[in-house]
């Protein structure tokens, strides 16, 4: 497996970037390119919840599509290779031509042609791996090739008051008791829980939780909060926080007067996460949870 500690350039922003408010630090841009519609899901689950921009392709001419339209740059991009080592070969290359050669890829295929692929497809910048077969592995392939190329990972864990949130098994708790959430739900969640006591715009957290964004319609949005407000509580405000609808602009999670004086004081302070480092800092990667 070739690897190397390579600076990467961050992408300048594109039209279809969204900030990552929490933090207000540096976002990279990854392009996922899969044919296969449940691994290519849970590739751009994992980068979003390392805190990272995922834009997902079924193949290399959707790619090259966006970006002749779109203009778009990328500070790596995940390539699921076919079997065969000529067409692998072939998609490679596309992908290289259109990203350029300083832009790091994570390959992944079966293992019995990960060590072509090594051999004559990767570079120093390159990631070979084994094609992730559940969510939890390719959260693991990822936050191993972010961390490797010291890019700032978000924390495995997100708390607030009485709830628990873990990214790499999308396992939820409130109060100790484990709450289980669609992955939608899930990531829902995790994008209000990081923004508390701020409005998000329903465009805002289409983008930020749904591959399909501005092709998901507000039904969607609205179905899967009403799931969170029952399945966490958030109705009624019983642990601290209340999911309220902000007409003509979208929703906000907000502190109510029972919830824990710590963490409503966290919330006015300015965002400080220890061990986080910019995308392509020359500081030790961070590891750290949340």
């Amino acid at each position: 497996m070739k690897q190397s500690h390579c600076t990467v350039h961050t992408a300048t922003p594109s039209t279809l970037r969204l900030p990552i408010t929490w933090g207000e630090t540096a976002c990279a841009t990854i392009a996922v390119i899969d044919p296969e519609l449940r691994s290519r899901q849970q590739m751009g689950r994992a980068i979003r919840r390392l805190g990272h921009w995922p834009l997902v392709f079924t193949s290399a001419l959707e790619l090259m599509q966006a970006c002749s339209y779109l203009h778009l740059r990328f500070d790596a991009v995940v390539v699921a290779c076919p079997v065969d080592a000529g067409a692998a070969g072939a998609l490679i290359a596309q992908v290289r031509e259109q990203v350029g050669p300083e832009c790091p890829l994570v390959l992944s295929g079966g293992k019995r042609g990960l060590r072509e692929l090594a051999v004559l497809h990767a570079r120093e910048s390159d990631h070979v791996e084994v094609t992730p077969s559940s969510f939890e592995e390719a959260y693991l392939l990822m936050r191993c090739f972010l961390q490797w190329h010291r890019a700032r990972v978000a924390g495995q864990f997100v708390e607030w008051g009485s709830f628990r949130f873990d990214l790499s098994a999308d396992s939820a708790q409130v109060a100790g008791i484990r709450v289980e959430l669609t992955p939608n739900e899930f990531d829902l969640a995790i994008v209000l829980f990081r923004n508390v006591d701020q409005v998000l715009t329903h465009h805002a957290l289409r983008a930020l939780v749904w591959d399909s964004g501005h092709r998901c319609g507000s039904g969607v949005l609205s179905t899967n909060v009403c799931g969170l407000r029952r399945k966490l509580g958030l109705g009624a405000g019983r642990h601290g926080l209340e999911l309220q609808a902000v007409p003509g602009q979208g929703y906000r999670l907000s502190t109510t007067a029972s919830a824990p004086e710590e963490n409503r004081r966290r919330q006015r302070e300015p965002v400080r996460r220890a061990g986080e480092r910019a995308w392509g800092s020359a500081a030790a990667a961070p590891g750290s949870a949340a």
